[in-house]
């Protein structure tokens, strides 16, 4: 599954990308140096989209800054996020064209790592 984000990284211009279902992330291509701005990313998306579909259910994209880096999300679902990690000057419409584009294809990496663990558990 890293594999894809590798290559999806190369596509949209970010130089890593993570896809969390819930608060485990199951999909990354992110370096050990660059992990603080997943954690960083993570905590402040999920706050942000916490009270943005409290107004507008249908929010699905944010954006911040942190230092020389634009994070960005999408919500894949109400329980999975995918978020990229793009140089401070990058190409941002060109990283958005190509992210939301593959939007079914991370519903898909979902779906399937999940079903994966259901397997793993034990039956009641």
């Amino acid at each position: 599954m890293s594999q894809i984000l590798t290559k999806l990284d190369k596509l949209s211009g970010s130089e890593c990308s993570v896809l969390f279902s819930g608060t485990k992330p199951i999909a990354s291509s992110f370096p050990k140096d660059k992990l603080l701005y997943l954690k960083l990313g993570h905590q402040a998306f999920t706050l942000i989209f916490k009270q943005a579909t409290k107004t507008n259910p249908d929010y699905d994209e944010a954006h911040i800054q942190i230092g020389h880096y634009r994070l960005m999300c999408y919500r894949v679902n109400d329980t999975s996020l995918f978020i990229a990690l793009l140089p401070e000057r990058s190409e941002i419409h060109k990283a958005q064209r190509v992210l939301r584009e593959s939007r079914p294809l991370f519903t898909k990496m979902i779906a399937k790592l999940t079903q994966a663990s259901d397997k793993l558990k034990p039956a009641n």
